[in-house]
């Protein structure tokens, strides 16, 4: 992993052709296939390689994402246009903004377009919902249908903490910076476009709130944590440092941080004048089982309870129960705000 994400990285001894196979699905699992393939390319002597047939698909889906990538790109640029056209200011969360902060900005795996837009829910709600009416409406985001073969969430609020009060504070701490997002600039795709992205001293606090919540719902994948340790790699000053640290002191985030500065240290070789904070064994490894485990997104996590809205609770709030000694405020809520979110949507009629 630390020769995929650093190609300045010593490359370690060459997989037996059992390894490769291997190592390629785990790859498919935790979406991240293009950045091994970057280091297996690295290996010099043919015989040091996989296997043609097991490099030949390897390079294809190599292809695949780079196509993918310049389409996103591309849509990206279009989504910010039509919002821009209609009024609305926006801003390109996650997924083709942490591209541009990687080595190859195409080999990051994209999955979706999340855009986060400026304005009151309502107002939102019923403007998306008159271009597509089948719109599906959650608390904080709209899954819209605008293009066909690229899923399109749009955001309220551009991250969220199951912890009703830790809740609070992170929403003052979005409305405070907002503007910022807003007018955050960056040139994306072939033909001159400009999105906006959120600043690095925000990402470093949204995607870190992005990466628990999904902990403690489906599951994280590498895929997020390779996403943050770039992220850090830009940098920061000692003022930033503890600012950062005062506001996950304040949203309940401190253990879990450091967990990943764990990961991001010992696995995936982070430099310790990255680290936001000093980083926790215990707690690292407990969060890195669970996301070799799990897979990008939980997608290898093999109870489904049939795959139904109730048996997905339940087969959630187990997974995550183990938890409750160590993050119990988060362990505790979700629950809690699961079904507070169910009811929500039966009086709100979405």
């Amino acid at each position: 992993m630390r020769a995929a994400v650093d190609k300045d990285a010593p490359l370690p001894p060459p997989p037996t052709p059992e390894e490769g196979e291997e190592l390629y699905y785990f790859g498919v699992a935790q979406r991240i296939v293009p950045l091994l393939f970057r280091c297996v390319e690295r290996y010099a002597a043919e015989e040091q390689r996989p296997s043609w047939k097991l490099l030949y698909k390897w390079n294809r889906l190599c292809q695949l994402t780079r196509q993918r990538n310049a389409r996103f790109n591309e849509a990206a640029v279009e989504l910010t246009q039509f919002f821009k056209q209609n009024g609305f200011q926006s801003c390109i969360l996650k997924g083709q903004g942490n591209a541009l902060m990687y080595e190859d900005p195409s080999l990051r795996s994209p999955g979706d377009i999340d855009i986060w837009i400026d304005g009151k829910m309502d107002e939102i709600v019923r403007f998306t919902r008159q271009h597509d009416p089948n719109a599906e409406v959650s608390w904080y985001d709209v899954k819209m249908s605008y293009f066909s073969n690229i899923k399109t969430e749009i955001h309220f609020w551009p991250c969220y903490i199951h912890n009703p009060l830790h809740y609070r504070r992170l929403k003052h701490y979005i409305k405070e910076h907002a503007h910022e997002q807003f007018q955050h600039f960056v040139p994306m795709g072939e033909n001159g476009g400009q999105v906006c992205v959120p600043t690095d001293s925000f990402n470093r606090i949204m995607q870190m709130a992005h990466i628990q919540t999904h902990f403690f719902t489906e599951g994280i994948g590498l895929r997020q944590i390779i996403d943050y340790y770039y992220l850090l790699r830009r940098g920061f000053t000692p003022e930033e440092r503890d600012a950062d640290v005062a506001t996950f002191r304040r949203l309940g985030m401190t253990r879990f941080a450091a967990g990943i500065m764990f990961i991001l240290h010992k696995f995936l070789g982070l430099r310790e004048d990255f680290l936001l904070l000093p980083p926790d064994k215990a707690i690292g490894r407990l969060i890195l089982n669970e996301v070799l485990t799990g897979g990008n997104f939980g997608i290898m996590y093999k109870k489904k309870h049939g795959g139904t809205a109730l048996g997905r609770f339940f087969e959630g709030t187990g997974r995550i129960l183990k938890f409750a000694r160590i993050f119990p405020s988060e362990t505790l809520s979700r629950p809690l705000i699961r079904i507070y979110h169910y009811l929500w949507k039966l009086t709100k009629n979405r």
